[in-house]
């Protein structure tokens, strides 16, 4: 990493702000094209890409294999309603640190058109009080490690090494609730042992 000012880290972090995403009446109540969907939903999820395509952007096989992989109900007659932008706005910012797989498990609602705005109003909340705790983390990161002496560059590992430890405790975290899962199926299914009075 090339060299980074005390001052422009402390800097990025003050700025830091999470994409504010629309709520659900701010979402178009109007059906869209394919090309449409790209431009409004890269726009609210990288907003500061300027036009220049982001690797992470959304593409049209990505919503593809979304609508393949049965995470959301599938577009009507080539047209993406509001349930649909909700539901792709959702899936982009997780699939960054969730496997496509395991979404679902977190967005009970998802595969349906009329469980999607439960699911993303519950969404927003829990995105917005990220957001808070996030910008929170960094600016005390950074004044962790802000001295005459700090090295910026340790400071951007830490925060990429974090990201990567919350990642691994969100996989922990699926694998506890299916063992619980199958603890308690199998609790279902073994007979009462038979009891006596005597």
């Amino acid at each position: 990493m090339t060299t980074l000012s005390r001052e422009r880290l402390l800097g990025l972090c003050a700025d830091f702000s999470c994409p504010g995403l629309p709520l659900w009446d701010e979402l178009p109540g109007i059906p869209l094209y394919m090309d449409q969907v790209l431009i409004l939903l890269n726009g609210y999820l990288y907003p500061d890409s300027d036009g220049v395509p982001d690797s992470r952007a959304l593409t049209p096989s990505m919503i593809n294999n979304y609508i393949k992989f049965r995470l959301f109900p599938p577009s009507v007659k080539k047209k993406y309603y509001r349930h649909h932008l909700a539901a792709l706005i959702m899936v982009c910012v997780l699939k960054e640190t969730v496997s496509i797989g395991d979404i679902p498990r977190l967005l009970p609602g998802l595969d349906t058109a009329e469980g999607i705005r439960p699911c993303y109003e519950r969404f927003l909340d829990v995105y917005s009080n990220a957001c808070g705790d996030f910008r929170v983390f960094a600016a005390e990161t950074v004044r962790e490690h802000s001295g005459e002496e700090a090295d910026s560059a340790r400071t951007v590992l830490r925060m990429a090494i974090t990201g990567t430890l919350c990642k691994a405790l969100t996989e922990s975290a699926f694998r506890a609730a299916a063992d619980e899962a199958v603890q308690a199926a199998d609790k279902r299914e073994k007979p009462l042992p038979h009891q006596d009075n005597q």
